[in-house]
């Protein structure tokens, strides 16, 4: 009898550390956020993700890096756009990390539109989401994980509902104490502007071959 006992008290001391090892890890924080979108729970949402410091890199790599890689040797004309940037990105970052909480709290990165039903003008998370049409990719499985001390990179394997294409989402994440378990957080999007690159091609491409068809159905 004590040794059944024993065995018992053994298997939930493993089972216990083995949960507690589950939470320290970067596929417990992807499942965290997973059920906070789905519970639209914003407190949740931002416990595993900094939205502020994400919202900065999507605005880096949706306006920042595409147009300073526009102007690749004009020296002068990155600093100046740097110093725009300087004065207009909190503001945009600020508005990307508000138009993140509220697809959070909707459920969905469908772009919210403007009373009139239109998307709105200017660099947005709302109108990035829409002009991509974000809600349509659908997160796969995770495609690589690099772990290196108290930070790790996380590739998120995407699908595109509509075209089957896929991409991968590079996440990069820092570990904190905040809390028992210590957890991981997403802090960053690392390849954003390549991402929209690469969606923004395949919308071309499925324009021009929608393009066609409708000249071959005039014909």
């Amino acid at each position: 009898m004590k040794k059944l006992l024993g065995a018992i008290v053994l298997i939930g001391i493993l089972a216990l550390g083995g949960y507690f090892y589950w939470q320290t890890t970067p596929d417990y924080t992807l499942n965290q956020i997973k059920a906070a979108i789905k519970q639209r729970d914003t407190l949740k949402f931002k416990e595993y993700v900094d939205v502020h410091s994400v919202a900065g890199s999507i605005v880096d790599g949706v306006v920042s890096k595409p147009v300073q890689s526009m102007m690749d040797g004009n020296i002068f004309g990155k600093m100046l756009f740097a110093g725009l940037m300087g004065f207009v990105k909190p503001d945009m970052t600020n508005s990307f990390e508000q138009d993140i909480l509220e697809a959070v709290q909707a459920g969905s990165l469908k772009a919210k539109g403007n009373a009139d039903g239109s998307a709105g003008a200017g660099p947005t998370f709302g109108n990035v989401s829409g002009t991509f049409n974000l809600g349509r990719k659908k997160f796969k499985s995770i495609q690589s994980k690099t772990e290196s001390g108290d930070s790790a990179v996380v590739g998120l394997l995407f699908v595109d509902q509509d075209t089957q294409s896929e991409f991968v989402l590079n996440c990069k994440m820092a570990k904190t104490d905040a809390t028992w378990p210590p957890h991981w957080r997403i802090v960053s999007i690392e390849n954003c502007g390549d991402v929209m690159l690469k969606l923004s091609e395949g919308q071309g491409e499925r324009q021009r071959i929608q393009f066609k068809q409708e000249e071959v159905e005039i014909n």
